[in-house]
């Protein structure tokens, strides 16, 4: 299954190919909100430095948005990919690495429950920072997602 087809499940079948579109947020968007015309509009609007990572052991990053290129100080996408490696691992220092599933592990066991991450990373500019981190677990069908939120913890 390709992530194309995995973000088209994901979606209700009149709003497919449409995403955050007029038809899902109604004619104008209300209070000041944005009505987003495509998939990559969704994720730019999200308030932190957003990405989706695999959790099926392999931890490999599948989305992300600008405001995450931003925090890890890289201009492209390539530049993020060379940096990172494409998994979570590369996020992070790599003498503080420990899988997402150990990290989360404990704690309050409901479903949807949001876990609480702080570690260092080491930008594109070779600044260290220390961030904190959302994550919550997340199911699409038969596959599984970390969702995590980061933020400067220094800013």
């Amino acid at each position: 299954m390709t992530e194309q087809s995995i973000w088209d499940q994901a979606w209700p079948a009149g709003l497919q190919g449409k995403r955050c579109s007029k038809e899902a947020a109604g004619e104008e968007a209300e209070h000041g909100g944005m009505i987003m015309e495509n998939e990559d509009a969704c994720w730019e609007a999200l308030p932190g430095a957003f990405c989706l990572i695999r959790a099926d052991g392999s931890e490999r990053i599948v989305r992300y948005n600008r405001l995450l290129l931003d925090l890890y100080q890289c201009q492209t996408d390539e530049e993020f990919q060379q940096l990172t490696g494409g998994f979570f691992r590369g996020m992070m220092l790599s003498s503080a690495y420990r899988p997402l599933s150990e990290q989360v592990a404990g704690g309050r066991q409901e479903p949807q429950a949001v876990r609480y991450l702080s570690f260092e990373i080491c930008t594109a500019a070779t600044h260290i920072h220390r961030v904190d981190a959302y994550v919550r677990r997340i199911e699409w069908g038969e596959l599984s997602f970390w969702s995590l939120c980061l933020v400067d913890a220094g800013r």
